[in-house]
């Protein structure tokens, strides 16, 4: 993608999504075999204390943010997606339909 001068390749950069390839499928089955305290994760987000570690999901701090309704935040999946994570309400998001909950 051009922006002018700036050009952003959303496979090298995950502060760019390219929603427009998103295997959906494929993104929820990695999120839900992947190794990850998501309770740990909500607690971290909540008290503003850096996402925990895991396997099958590369967390971004810097892309942490809370809301009413929940944590939200930037995660990279071993298959070269990225996706936002919401952890909280299972009621209507800014980000859209869930692929998964």
């Amino acid at each position: 993608m051009r922006f002018g001068k700036l050009e952003l390749t959303p496979a090298e950069n995950p502060g760019v999504l390219d929603a427009a390839t998103w295997d959906a499928k494929a993104a929820w089955m990695a999120l839900s075999n992947a190794r990850f305290d998501w309770p740990a994760a909500n607690r971290a987000g909540l008290s503003g204390t850096p996402l925990p570690a895991g396997e099958g999901v590369d967390t971004h701090n810097g892309s942490m943010s809370r809301a009413a309704d929940g944590v939200y935040f930037l995660a990279s999946l071993p298959d070269g997606q990225d996706v936002f994570v919401r952890i909280g309400s299972n009621g209507p998001s800014p980000l859209g339909e869930p692929f998964g909950r």
